[in-house]
């Protein structure tokens, strides 16, 4: 093998490896990204839950305030509590309770949205990770092929 095979076979065999290299770390981080924005997509989630409970708290607050203020005004009409007056209670309690609960069932919507986007990010990440090895595994075949190609021209030209 003279000087110039050799150095046409170091050169092929370094991009093969710096090849190799670049496609494993862009796969890398690009996994990372991934597995960021899946934390990112969880803590969102909890975020939303956590804010649904609150807002519904809020809500039966002041579903609480408004029951508070339809039988005092009721009182300080005479009427009692009974018959029509109570239907109309019982029936503003129960909307105002349902209002509580949409409210809920809209944070939970929210929150199976970004545990649905973190899932896909962790997919991702996997996917990049698998890409990652299969890369520099193909660079490493890449740099025996160089090798065994450049041996295989000296055996049948010495």
């Amino acid at each position: 093998m003279t000087g110039i095979e050799i150095a046409l076979l170091a050169v092929a065999v370094a991009g093969a490896v710096a090849s190799a290299v670049g496609t494993f770390q862009a796969a890398q981080a690009t996994a990372d990204a991934a597995e960021f924005d899946a934390d990112v997509s969880e803590r969102n989630a909890q975020l939303a839950r956590n804010q649904a409970a609150a807002d519904a708290e809020d809500s039966r607050r002041d579903a609480r305030r408004r029951i508070a203020s339809i039988r005092a005004q009721y009182g300080s009409t005479g009427f009692s509590l009974a018959g029509t007056p109570l239907d109309i209670l019982e029936d503003q309690a129960a909307e105002l309770e349902l209002d509580a609960q949409r409210i809920q069932f809209q944070g939970e919507v929210r929150a199976i949205g970004a545990e649905d986007r973190a899932s896909a990010s962790k997919f991702e990440a996997k996917s990049a990770r698998t890409s990652a090895t299969i890369g520099a595994i193909g660079g490493g075949i890449s740099v025996v092929g160089a090798a065994a190609g450049s041996r295989a021209g000296q055996s049948v030209l010495g």
